[in-house]
């Protein structure tokens, strides 16, 4: 059942992952701050793999 719904609400491929999570706004520069405090739990606008997606699923 997870595994469905992580199916239907999530691309995988490669190219879609640096589409979804806009990871080639900024070039390099936006990655070095992860270099120094991490990049779990930061409220940074730049960190876009932290913001949370709304799910789509249905309850059976």
């Amino acid at each position: 059942e997870i595994l469905k719904i992580v199916k239907e609400n999530f691309d995988f491929r490669p190219g879609m992952i640096t589409i979804n999570l806009d990871l080639k706004r900024g070039g390099n520069k936006r990655f070095l701050k992860t270099a120094a405090y991490g990049h779990f739990g930061r409220t940074d606008p730049d960190f876009t793999w932290e913001v949370v997606k709304e799910l789509k699923w249905e309850k059976a």
